[in-house]
């Protein structure tokens, strides 16, 4: 069970911190216990939970990590789904759920979570996001090993096995793309951008959210990066992620996607740093990314002309609902994969 697998992680965590302690060794950030929470925001169907808690559950945390909180915001989520979550929430006091009864948007969710949350980490995980194996514990171990990094996003992966071959290039492309610009800027210390389906930030690096913002991830992260914190990426932090399944899904995605990008701009001052914004800050830059990705993974060059035609469209939108300056995005649209 959950409650059980947890408390057993926790406990084992806490015996080898205090048997450090008892053997007198000095202290360093590798023998100091770490606390931490996990949240999740959940909507709708949330399909995934079941198999996300159990992830959470089989995960062999690092030495002296301990789970402190388990926060998941569910809005507008079916009773079938939530039920099984809710014993367990009853056998571990940990295990907090706040339910939503319609959805108020993301922001209204990560603000309740970063209200109730313990610890030094925070960890975010979108419900319908699925973490390999390990994945939570490398995020935690890169965020604790340095000092100046306020948030460490994780790799996404799509899952392409029900779309047609056309639609998965395209979409591989644009997570190919868009995991070795965070690659390359994570190298060169010139990230402020996090990916928000699965991150984890420094508590001192954390704010709270503007009601109406669409990218919490960017967001946090032009926050932190303005804060001076390092903003830092995990290649080894695996996290499969679903994706629209047709081309008017992933203008409709990329569309939010990147006017809540120009929100970010405005509010923070900077434009998060992402293979379509690098064409203005730092076009060589771009082009090494995208030259890096197409010889990593040649037979997504087929996919590029469809892809540009793709995020031009999207563009376009995205600049006309923020001429707009349009509330439509602030409640997510589910596509279905």
């Amino acid at each position: 069970m959950l409650t059980q697998s947890l408390a057993t992680l926790d406990r084992n965590n806490l015996e080898a911190f205090q048997a450090t302690q008892e053997e007198e060794l000095p202290k360093s950030k590798t023998t100091q216990q770490r606390d931490f929470s996990i949240g999740i925001c959940a909507t709708g169907k949330a399909d995934n939970l079941s198999s996300l808690f159990r992830v959470i559950e089989e995960e062999n945390l690092p030495r002296n990590f301990i789970l402190k909180k388990l926060i998941l915001v569910a809005s507008g989520c079916e009773s079938s789904v939530l039920d099984p979550i809710k014993s367990l929430s009853i056998q571990d006091r940990r295990i907090e759920i706040v339910e939503e009864g319609k959805r108020r948007g993301k922001a209204n969710a990560v603000n309740e979570i970063i209200e109730r949350a313990k610890g030094d980490f925070l960890i975010f995980i979108n419900a319908d996001a699925l973490p390999e194996s390990g994945s939570i514990s490398h995020l935690l171990e890169a965020i604790s090993r340095d000092d100046g990094a306020g948030m460490v996003s994780g790799c996404p992966i799509i899952r392409t096995a029900k779309k047609s071959v056309p639609m998965a290039r395209i979409l591989e492309l644009m997570w190919a793309a868009h995991n070795r610009c965070s690659l390359e800027l994570n190298h060169l210390s010139m990230s402020n951008h996090s990916t928000d389906e699965l991150m984890v930030v420094r508590r001192k690096a954390l704010c709270k959210l503007p009601q109406d913002i669409v990218n919490d991830g960017a967001y946090i992260a032009g926050v932190a990066k303005r804060k001076g914190f390092g903003i830092r990426f995990c290649n080894q932090a695996l996290v499969t992620v679903d994706a629209p399944r047709d081309i008017l899904g992933v203008i409709g995605q990329r569309r939010r996607i990147l006017f809540g990008h120009i929100q970010v701009w405005k509010l923070t001052g900077s434009l998060p740093r992402t293979v379509e914004s690098l064409l203005l800050i730092s076009p060589l830059l771009a082009i090494r990314v995208a030259v890096k990705t197409m010889a990593s993974i040649p037979k997504l060059i087929a996919a590029l002309p469809l892809a540009i035609v793709t995020e031009t469209f999207s563009l376009l939108f995205a600049l006309y609902d923020s001429a707009l300056e349009t509330e439509r995005h602030r409640i997510w649209k589910r596509y279905q994969s």
